[in-house]
């Protein structure tokens, strides 16, 4: 990624006192060694797993001066470093700053931050469209990507770390684009990623379980989520059908809700649901709003609600963005049909599957083959539970394979299994030949005439499968139209 930036160290580094260093200008700022530039200045933060000081040496062609902590000031004179060394005592702080400075955007970009379990991305992806078909420059921040003008970038997490997410923002900018509409993540809160970032609006989509294995507990989860909606002084767009959505708006002053059963700023009523299709009734001050969308499922009307509560509270004409709902498309690997009544979605949570699920029969299905498996290394106690969920809700189970990282996909599917309350469930640890079996089931069922559709739960848009610690190229809707065309 190129970045047009220069800068003196004097503008972005208060504390320097020495004038040869104040004056030295950085083009860019670097605190991993694989992404240093020319005219960097490197900051030495310690990280866990890896010897930053290892790697000093070899970089120091490109880097102009180095900022290291203070505590460290003997080490580095040990290493006969060429290059201006400052040191710093708290360095994070230092750090957090100098990034805030030296890529500091535009003051009339505006950021929506989206957050929750589940809808991020389809809430985020819909907003973006929102905006472009009403005349605005747009990027959008997500787990499909990074997409700035025609560019996309691919970013390993939801939400980039602290020092890319800036730079990123600052790339935003300078393409004089109007609205950034960004997911974030709930670990992007905890470690701080968002640091300094000043918010239009703020959206909670909902909560339910997911990442125990990183926040613990519930509760937990929940404070990091809440605390989102208290670091900037701007309006909440909050979804009022979620018990946690609730209690965020009761401790808000500037708030706006959303939902369906509960009373709401922005509420949709007559609700009728279609395989290829979706209409409802938006009330809004005490005006109705006829909303017609192709996309289905009764989880897209809260994901459309919220992107057009936003949108209005941002001085948009709610008739405009109603008229606009028909041309919305979803987001890649959601709910999205890649052959007939065969589909694929994200689901990878508790309450998405059930979502996903109940979705399919309220739009006529009346037998469903689910394929889905859990990621390693992340929260176990969410796999008996989407085993019982998918043997409720589904007429046949197939347990798959899915990220298994360094666990064993054996073992987690023998977790997911003991959740099962049923014998409706099969065990194929091959991703693909899981896939295989879920449509031959599916082409025997639809022969005697039943309405039955496959879903391929868990890794939607996703490229490739983590094993270990390799990534193996797999993609769930191409490894459907394969089997489909030689089969």
């Amino acid at each position: 990624m190129n970045y047009s930036n220069k800068m003196k160290v004097k503008n972005f580094l208060k504390s320097i006192k020495d004038p040869h260093i104040q004056n030295l200008i950085i083009t860019d700022i670097a605190d991993d060694s694989r992404f240093v530039k020319k005219g960097s200045i490197f900051f030495v933060i310690e990280k866990p797993n890896f010897d930053i000081f290892s790697v000093l040496k070899k970089i120091e062609k490109k880097v102009k001066i180095y900022a290291v902590d203070l505590k460290n000031k003997d080490r580095i004179k040990k290493m006969a470093i060429n290059k201006p060394v400052i040191y710093l005592k708290g360095i994070e702080n230092h750090f957090y700053q100098a990034v805030k400075k030296f890529y500091k955007p535009k003051l009339n970009l505006k950021i929506i931050g989206i957050t929750g379990t589940n809808g991020k991305t389809s809430t985020a992806y819909f907003l973006h469209q929102l905006f472009k078909k009403n005349g605005k420059k747009t990027a959008f921040f997500g787990t499909i990507g990074y997409f700035i003008g025609s560019s996309k970038y691919k970013i390993n997490h939801t939400t980039a770390d602290f020092l890319t997410l800036y730079k990123m923002i600052k790339k935003v900018s300078q393409k004089k684009i109007n609205y950034l509409i960004m997911e974030v993540s709930s670990h992007s809160i905890a470690q701080e990623r968002i640091k300094g970032l000043n918010f239009t609006r703020c959206v909670f989509t909902n909560l339910s379980r997911d990442h125990l294995d990183y926040h613990k507990t519930m509760d937990s989860y929940f404070k990091i989520k809440k605390s989102f909606f208290f670091q900037s002084n701007c309006y909440s767009v909050v979804n009022n059908n979620c018990l946690y959505g609730k209690k965020i708006l009761s401790s808000l002053n500037k708030k706006i809700s959303y939902g369906v059963k509960s009373n709401s700023d922005y509420q949709a009523k007559n609700i009728k649901l279609f395989k290829n299709r979706t209409k409802f009734d938006l009330v809004w001050n005490n005006r109705v709003f006829p909303v017609s969308t192709k996309l289905s499922g009764y989880h897209n009307i809260l994901n459309i609600l919220a992107a057009l509560a936003s949108a209005h509270s941002l001085r948009f004409s709610l008739d405009k963005l109603v008229k606009t709902v028909p041309s919305l498309k979803r987001a890649k690997g959601r709910f999205q049909e890649i052959a007939q009544n065969i589909f694929i979605d994200y689901a990878h949570t508790p309450e998405g599957l059930e979502h996903i699920l109940s979705s399919l029969q309220d739009i006529g299905y009346e037998k469903i083959i689910s394929v889905f498996g859990c990621g390693g290394q992340r929260d176990k106690g969410k796999r008996k539970i989407m085993g019982k969920i998918s043997s409720q809700l589904a007429d046949v189970t197939i347990i798959t394979s899915d990220n298994p990282r360094g666990e064993d996909p054996s073992y987690i599917c023998k977790q997911i299994k003991k959740g099962c309350l049923n014998n409706r469930f099969k065990v194929i640890i091959n991703r693909k030949e899981a896939i295989r079996k879920a449509i031959l089931l599916y082409r025997n069922k639809k022969e005697i005439g039943q309405k039955v559709c496959v879903l391929v739960a868990g890794k939607g848009h996703e490229d490739c499968q983590i094993l270990k610690n390799k990534k193996v190229p797999f993609q769930d809707s191409k490894t459907i139209k394969s089997i489909l065309k030689n089969n």
